[in-house]
């Protein structure tokens, strides 16, 4: 089969009887070679015949174009190479489709346009008002380009409307052009005789209380005809109420106790603003309250003048008092802005004076700010944080107004505290504890022989008197000292002695490694073997032990072997270690 065909099959289903180029391509005959190409855009190509047996056959079809063959407009294409059918075809932009196939395709004209690749038989009219402008010679493709505003009129929430008198636009505008949604004012003093104005010299209306100015109407502003310095003075009168006027700053408004007259407020008091330029007429225009908690001064002439008090932060409704915490800075104009970590701001309602800047925000009881941080100097806001246990954190003086900064600070000899971010110390410390009927912290003092404490209360805690049945003894003794001559067996004699209330006695330490020294425990099955983790072969040495306290008795070691030997090396290795020893004092010698 030739590359690129499709067989034709025989009436009985299986044999091929002739080859054809499948729909979407047509044939290409160069000489005695021939191939399928893709049907190229603007064209359509159903393809070989189904039917076709003999060579004479229609075997590859045409490349049929989607214009009318006797047009000259070329408005049909594709949306891409490959269409098989007439239905395939498109119009382009600017253009529809014709009523039947054998026709060209319809050209948009006037105030009409089309998209691109569209199947429209009829061309998209403008939006009542809109027009396309006489001197408009582009393709009708875009209806921003097509559809414009004409002259005397603009564009508002998408209508089109006239100009109000005394307003114009000579020329036409697009819709997407922002100068489309207002109209141009005539010169001071004019107005027109109509809406909808065009030309600029139409505005030859004079207002009321003006006269003419220069010689050709509307081309200049015109005068007050009562301040017109040619006119008598017994002539300067007003020629009607457009004359009255208020400055910037001030407000008119109806007159309660006759509505038929109006009353200036000059200026507007403060926490108002009035109107931004001298108005003429009799107008309402009444002094404007600034938004909720905003101040101005008086005669102010604009929102801009409204500013937020110290304390309060800009929202939309206007500035509401920070809640603690929170502070914002006086006519900003921005939202509140939350103290860095472990710092408040005092919150007094109605008076922000305390939230006025970061400097505001102080350290919070249990915090301590890190004056030691490079960008911290006197005035700056430094980085703050819980204090660690053992320390705490008095925080800023309740009366400061701004922040000194405090640290933490470090509790006195045998006082703690029981949580990180405490204000005050409230326990003992490890060790220490009450010892007398007061129960304050400033009692603490070092634990009795015989007692302990683990530094989460104020007091100490008597050593267990539960008999363990050890080989050596079954007394408890504290780890920090003690009168005892002896260590329990899971214990280490430390080289200093304990000497405390006219007593003196040795100091035990819990031994390290891999077992503990339980009575029957997994590897000294007597209770007199310890086993240790070595850091190369089975040397005994302190050197050699890993976490070996310095605090020991090295003298106390032997030189490993015997006692339970055996089981002390399975043991190291199923925790994965190459060597281990055994090697203190057994009770009866080592074995």
């Amino acid at each position: 089969m030739v590359r690129g065909y499709v067989p034709v099959k025989g009436s009985d289903g299986k044999s091929v009887v002739q080859c054809v180029c499948p729909a979407g391509t047509y044939q290409v005959q160069s000489g005695s070679s021939r191939s399928c190409a893709p049907c190229p855009l603007g064209s359509f190509c159903p393809g070989g015949s189904p039917t076709a047996r003999r060579p004479t056959d229609n075997l590859g079809g045409q490349a049929r174009s989607c214009n009318a063959n006797s047009s000259s407009i070329d408005g049909l294409t594709t949306k891409a190479e490959r269409a098989s059918k007439a239905a395939d075809c498109v119009a382009k932009a600017g253009y529809v489709l014709p009523a039947s196939r054998d026709q060209p395709a319809v050209e948009c004209t006037g105030s009409s346009y089309s998209p691109a690749y569209n199947r429209l038989r009829a061309c998209l009219p403008c939006q009542p008002g809109l027009a396309a402008p006489p001197t408009y010679s582009g393709p009708r493709t875009d209806r921003s380009d097509v559809c414009q505003v004409p002259p005397g009129k603009f564009w508002e929430l998408n209508v089109v409307r006239n100009c109000p008198k005394g307003l114009y636009r000579p020329s036409w505008v697009r819709t997407d052009n922002k100068t489309g949604v207002a109209c141009l004012s005539c010169l001071e003093g004019w107005t027109t005789a109509a809406t909808a104005t065009i030309p600029v010299g139409m505005c030859n209306v004079l207002l009321p209380g003006f006269k003419l100015a220069a010689t050709t109407p509307g081309s200049e502003p015109a005068v007050d005809a009562d301040e017109s310095p040619d006119a008598a003075a017994d002539s300067k009168v007003a020629a009607s109420s457009a004359s009255c006027y208020i400055k910037a700053g001030w407000g008119m408004s109806f007159d309660p106790t006759d509505f038929a007259k109006f009353k200036a407020t000059k200026p507007c008091p403060e926490n108002t603003y009035g109107v931004a330029n001298e108005t003429f007429g009799l107008i309402n225009a009444p002094c404007k309250a600034c938004t909720k908690n905003l101040k101005s001064p008086p005669g102010s002439t604009s929102f801009a003048a409204c500013k937020n008090r110290a304390g309060f932060g800009y929202t939309s409704e206007g500035a509401n008092q920070c809640p603690d915490g929170f502070w914002a800075a006086q006519d900003e104009m921005s939202p509140c802005e939350q103290c860095p970590p472990c710092r408040t701001t005092d919150y007094e309602p109605g008076n922000g004076s305390k939230q006025a800047s970061i400097r505001h925000c102080k350290v919070q009881p249990g915090c301590g700010a890190d004056t030691t941080s490079p960008s911290s100097n006197s005035t700056d806001v430094a980085p703050a944080d819980k204090c660690p246990i053992g320390f705490y954190g008095p925080g800023d003086v309740p009366t400061a107004n701004t922040t000194a900064n405090p640290g933490c600070l470090r509790c006195p000899a045998g006082q703690s505290t029981s949580a990180p971010g405490s204000a005050a110390c409230d326990v003992c410390a490890a060790g220490s504890g009450i010892q007398d009927s007061s129960d304050v912290v400033s009692a603490c003092s070092a634990c009795a022989c015989g007692s302990y404490s683990t530094g989460q209360g104020k007091a100490c805690i008597a050593c267990p008197t539960t008999p363990f049945n050890h080989h050596v003894g079954d007394t408890y003794v504290s780890v920090a000292g003690g009168n005892a001559t002896y260590c329990p067996g899971e214990m280490f004699q430390t080289i200093t002695p304990c000497t405390r209330e006219n007593k003196t006695g040795i100091i035990c330490l819990p031994r390290t490694g891999l077992c503990s020294g339980t009575v029957n425990g997994p590897c000294a099955r007597t209770g007199q073997c310890q086993c240790f983790a070595t850091k190369g072969g089975a040397n005994c040495k302190a050197n050699n032990m890993y976490n070996w306290p310095s605090e020991l008795d090295i003298n106390q070691l032997g030189d490993g072997g015997g006692c339970a030997e055996n089981l002390c090396k399975a043991m190291a290795s199923k925790q994965g270690l190459s060597a281990s020893c055994c090697p203190l004092p057994c009770a009866s010698g080592r074995k």
